[in-house]
């Protein structure tokens, strides 16, 4: 008996020994290999194909220069970040089949380490403990650099296409060269005459996304009088067209007819022009709305620049009253049911925000093909301009789905046709018969030669600062910039693809990953629903006693007699005393409707708290019967 206990305590230590030994050559062997499982649902964590196809195209090598302060000084979160960065490194090393090399460095105070970081870019930063400290990274091929200053943990997810960019980078001789042209002041201007007169005298700066294709890009500013566009610029973005002269039309066509590739960003109610704006007597935005004049016509596309799309499956939460949030059914956060998934330039986006945009509809022209890449869903309503800047909450409470769905962006594609026939309308207007004009217009492209692609969007504001980005302050205390949604990222990927190269596009965006609480958002529309006709009742009541009040005001004030004047100021108290009774009924209406949604929701959570265990009861009584079962049949 007690030799076969020893046996078995040998057997049993033997197999731990083993299953240790195995661990240990494991290791090991992952080691080596850098062997990573990706398990996040987007596979934050794995090369995509957009990278893989630049280091495919690397002829020659490209050096990555990772610096790093390893001293005691360093954060320990910032000590886990460069392993999951020299691991991403690693994964770029192993797929380029030696054409990328990774070179880590310990800038080490009064180091050739620290000297090549301060060549390369790579500056430190103070820590509390006075030591310098450097995280950054410098990607070089032959004479080209490129440099990230600053290895910033909040743009983790944005890691990969941070290196893979600058890889593209160095790999170009030289940049694309695109043009921009608009009315707002996207690339800055200098101080308007009511900032001087108050004494500011600075400049503003350009906006963001400008900044953000210069990375890539030559970018140039590009006249709203132009009368012929550079035949460097492969990729204009028109920025809010309006009030463009035949002249510039032509330009545009031209552009178009010889390859350009055009993105317009159109507007019916551009809330950032504040060149010229009329107020009206209630304060409201008045802006002219966008307009490409001939060439919409000539291509078959009409753009409403009178209404704007509210869309209750895309409402998104702005403040309201005192700050209280309410929903806005005309500013729309799109979702990836919204955008079209099978092209390539939405690559990972599901997430972008529209204000007030409007709607493109027609048939297109002979040769061409209309592609709609943003659409509204079928809850959608078309809302006057006015009616949509009075109040975002009588747009939800009086709004009726007119069982459509709008376009909110497209895509032309084909051989385009020339709007300008008669040839180029600032000669041929003048004088038709002059011999110059009989020549300008015989040298003036009539049809593309191959097939080219216009984007037209029907918004403009998305890509202002304050709808695109926010700001936060990093590690060392710097503030910077991030992209809240994915509306510079598809500016990005509409360039980068129209000027040829669309590598970058799938590996952007990763962090821009907005889940939206869908049924959450049916729960709302359903207690609104519930209440909406005794809303609507009590809200025209008491806009009927307002205007009641302001008739007895007017007639108090044009009244000489004191005796019926009193008599007015009777009405009025009782009509006002009539007025705080409705707006006490009003927040009982909208306290009804809060503990509507607070009880759908409650039984919401309580179903999906109560949903797991429940499986797993049912999964051991299950169990436990068949078990039973078996016996009983033994």
């Amino acid at each position: 008996m007690t030799g076969k206990r020893l046996e078995t305590i040998l057997y049993s230590m033997g197999g731990v020994v083993l299953m240790f030994a195995l661990l240990v050559a494991l290791n090991v062997v992952t080691g080596i290999g850098k062997v990573r499982v990706d398990l996040t649902q987007e596979k934050l964590y794995t090369l995509t194909d957009g990278t893989k196809a630049i280091l495919k195209n690397i002829d020659g090598e490209v050096e990555i220069r990772l610096y790093f302060s390893q001293g005691d000084g360093a954060p320990m979160f910032l000590k886990s970040y460069a392993a999951r960065v020299e691991d991403l490194l690693d994964e770029y090393s192993q797929h380029a089949n030696g054409k990328v090399s990774i070179k880590k460095l310990n800038p080490e105070p009064f180091s050739v380490e620290e000297d090549s970081a301060s060549l390369d870019g790579v500056t430190g930063r103070r820590m509390p403990s006075g030591d310098q400290f450097y995280f950054g990274l410098a990607v070089s091929f032959l004479d080209q650099t490129e440099t990230i200053a600053i290895l910033d943990p909040e743009r983790e997810n944005l890691l990969e296409y941070d290196v893979s960019r600058a890889i593209s980078s160095v790999l170009v001789e030289k940049k694309p060269k695109v043009g921009i042209m608009s009315s707002l002041p996207v690339m800055g201007a200098p101080p308007t005459p009511q900032a001087m007169r108050a004494g500011q005298f600075e400049s503003t700066n350009p906006w963001k996304f400008v900044t953000v294709l210069k990375q890539d890009f030559e970018v140039s500013e590009v006249s709203l009088a132009v009368e012929s566009i550079d035949e460097e610029i492969g990729v204009l973005l028109v920025v809010h067209p309006k009030g463009l002269s035949d002249g510039a039309l032509f330009a545009l066509d031209q552009f178009i007819l010889r390859g350009g590739k055009l993105i317009v960003l159109m507007d019916p109610m551009p809330i950032t022009d504040q060149s010229g704006v009329q107020q009206n007597m209630m304060g409201l935005n008045m802006a002219e709305a966008s307009s490409l004049g001939k060439l919409m016509q000539a291509w078959g596309i009409e753009f409403d620049g009178t209404k704007a799309v509210a869309d209750m499956s895309y409402t998104t939460k702005i403040p309201g009253r005192e700050g209280a949030p309410i929903d806005s059914a005309t500013v729309l956060t799109l979702t990836e049911d919204a955008i079209d998934r099978d092209d390539v330039v939405f690559g990972q986006i599901e997430s972008l925000w529209l204000i007030f945009a409007g709607k493109f509809s027609g048939t297109p022209a002979v040769g061409l093909t209309k592609t709609s890449l943003i659409r509204s869903s079928d809850k959608a309503q078309m809302v006057d301009r006015i009616q949509a800047q009075l109040s975002h909450e009588e747009v939800v409470n009086n709004f009726k789905a007119d069982a459509e769905i709008y376009d909110l962006g497209i895509r032309l594609s084909g051989k385009f046709k020339t709007a300008f026939p008669e040839g180029k309308p600032s000669v041929a207007a003048v004088d038709p018969t002059a011999k110059d004009a009989a020549a300008i217009a015989s040298d003036a492209l009539k049809e593309s030669a191959a097939e080219n692609s216009v984007v037209l969007i029907g918004n403009a504001d998305f890509i202002a600062d304050n709808f695109s980005f926010e700001a936060r302050r990093n590690i060392f205390g710097q503030v910077s910039y991030y992209a809240r949604n994915g509306n510079v990222h598809l500016i990005q990927s509409l360039v980068e693809q129209l000027a040829g190269d669309s590598n970058l596009i799938g590996t952007r965006s990763r962090s821009i990953k907005q889940r939206p609480f869908t049924v959450v958002k049916d729960i709302e529309q359903v207690a609104r629903e519930r209440h909406k006709d005794k809303e609507k009742e009590i809200n025209e009541e008491i806009q009927a006693v307002m205007t009641r009040v302001q008739d007895l005001q007017k007639k108090r004030g044009d009244d000489k007699q004191a005796i019926r004047s009193a008599d007015i100021q009777t009405e009025i108290d009782k009509a006002n005393k009539e007025l705080v009774s409705l707006n006490k009924e009003r927040r009982e209406i909208e306290k009804e409707k809060k503990r509507d949604i607070d009880a759908l929701r409650n039984r919401l959570k309580w179903r999906n708290i109560l949903a797991m265990p429940a499986v797993f009861i049912l999964l051991g009584i299950g169990m436990a019967v068949f078990k039973r079962i078996r016996t009983s049949a033994r």
